[in-house]
């Protein structure tokens, strides 16, 4: 195991063993779980693991979520409590992976797009190979026009982002100098829309200051 990653892969423990082993980690700072279907139980200590670690990276790859488990993440993020609770203590998550969930539709898309207005932390964002289509797309382009600090947006292998989603990057990469890159591959965008995109963002990359 890498040092500070803990690596739950394809495993068949029931969820309270898998919880007790991420626990036992105490200078663990990346949690990738892939393959192994994340109930709601679970993925609540999880965020209660993530928070009091202080985890900056967070991957739960192929693991049956759906757009409740994008919600629960995009307040998290920004430090919002559930329905009832209390606001808390903004995450350290830098890096957040939701790969291979087709559960997580344009609505959690949509919720997370709402969470980068106001994180300030979140660095790389992977929903590589989910549900969403061009309203989610269209949604977290529209974030990076107030969001300053992602650096990674991956959307391959999201069958239903098509040209029209895809056009909304060409306003906020207009302004937007933090992102440095836009993953679109294996999508429904045409290459053209592609490589226009990739040179707006190398464009902006010379504006970043070192």
């Amino acid at each position: 195991m890498q040092s500070g990653v803990l690596l739950l892969e394809d495993a068949c423990l029931p969820a309270s063993e898998q919880l007790e082993r991420i626990l036992s980690q105490p200078d663990m700072t990346d949690i990738q779980i892939k393959g192994c279907k994340v109930d709601g139980e679970s993925f609540r200590t999880i965020c209660r693991v993530v928070k009091d670690r202080k985890v900056r990276g967070l991957t739960l790859a192929r693991c049956n979520a759906a757009d409740d488990v994008a919600e629960e993440l995009a307040a998290f993020l920004t430090g919002r409590g559930g329905e009832g609770e209390e606001e808390e203590e903004k995450s350290t998550v830098l890096q957040l992976g939701l790969d291979g969930n087709e559960g997580i539709s344009d609505r959690g898309a949509t919720a997370l797009a709402t969470c980068l207005t106001h994180n300030s932390s979140l660095t790389e964002l992977s929903l590589w190979g989910t549900g969403l289509g061009d309203a989610g797309a269209t949604a977290l382009a529209s974030a990076l026009a107030s969001n300053h600090t992602l650096k990674q947006l991956w959307l391959g292998e999201c069958d239903g982002v098509t040209d029209a989603g895809a056009a909304a990057f060409r306003e906020s990469l207009a302004t937007n100098t933090s992102l440095q890159q836009l993953g679109l591959v294996c999508t429904q965008v045409s290459d053209t829309v592609q490589n226009e995109l990739e040179e707006l963002v190398q464009s902006q990359r010379g504006h970043v200051a070192p």
